[in-house]
């Protein structure tokens, strides 16, 4: 069974998205006020025709956050009337994520999504995301620097390659006066190709690279997870609990850290086997 309460105020009608995935075990319990206007007749059939429990609560007033502050409390109530339920907050107001971090440190299911279909707003797997490609930008930027550097310092060295090429070919070209100006142009050639500078061999810089998980490794934990239907964001966390887990344990715990506890437990399964063969 899983608790959903939706902010219809702030969701609208696009907040209900997917109710028909409820069950007969779940409970929805929707938020509305006076600002949450009309409601289409259509619409209203398809709320109400849901398989699972209904709750309507109605706020009274309009002040700052009314609705908000009625719906966490009432999430405290039912924690407290039954821990071991996993519940979902439905709303786009970022603002309950300290109450999923707050119930989430003890140990607490709970997540916020923007409809009952599951679609992620603003959470901690998007915030990552923003931060992942940030760090992927300021790398690249700052390989791009080194490039930059190193083009330079290729062009100077050729740069002079070319001047002593001109200088020899111009050696060459002088009118030779028999066999001792032979001689020295011969000379000056062997001098000339004793003396060039070695080429030094392009140095490679490692100081920036990243631990990432095998390609082959990725290849694994796609196919374990092809029936899942993970999205990019998931199987990134997926691979950042694998990049940070030194032993089984430790991996576990992470998963069940990013996702929940049972989805963490789940995935730990199905992710063991490549994750044990790598580490």
């Amino acid at each position: 069974m899983s608790i959903y309460l939706v902010d219809y105020e702030n969701t609208g009608i696009k907040g209900v998205k997917g109710i028909e995935r409820l069950s007969e075990e779940d409970k929805l319990v929707i938020f509305y006020g006076p600002k949450t206007g009309s409601v289409p007749f259509e619409d209203l059939v398809k709320i109400t025709a849901t398989r699972a429990k209904l709750e309507f609560i109605r706020t009274m007033k309009t002040a700052k956050n009314y609705l908000d502050f009625q719906l966490v409390t009432y999430v405290g109530y039912l924690v407290a009337k039954d821990p071991s339920q996993e519940y979902f907050v439905i709303s786009k107001d970022s603002g309950f994520d300290s109450v999923v971090d707050f119930w989430s440190e003890k140990n607490i299911r709970i997540s916020r999504f923007i409809n009952l279909d599951l679609e992620n707003a603003e959470t901690k797997e998007a915030k990552s995301s923003k931060t992942e490609s940030k760090n992927t930008r300021t790398r690249a930027a700052s390989k791009t620097g080194k490039t930059k550097e190193n083009s330079t310092r290729s062009d100077g060295e050729a740069k002079d390659r070319q001047e002593k090429k001109s200088e020899h070919q111009n050696n060459n070209r002088k009118p030779q006066n028999g066999q001792n100006q032979n001689k020295t142009a011969k000379t000056k050639k062997q001098e000339s190709g004793n003396n060039a500078p070695e080429q030094e061999a392009p140095k490679t810089d490692n100081t920036n690279a990243v631990p990432t998980v095998p390609e082959s490794v990725k290849k694994k934990i796609r196919t374990a997870f092809k029936e899942e239907g993970l999205r990019p964001g998931a199987y990134r966390k997926l691979y950042a609990c694998m990049l940070e887990s030194n032993d089984k344990a430790t991996f576990n715990t992470a998963l069940v850290h990013a996702f929940t506890q049972e989805i963490g437990n789940k995935y730990y399964k199905l992710a063991l086997p490549a994750f044990s063969g790598w580490k």
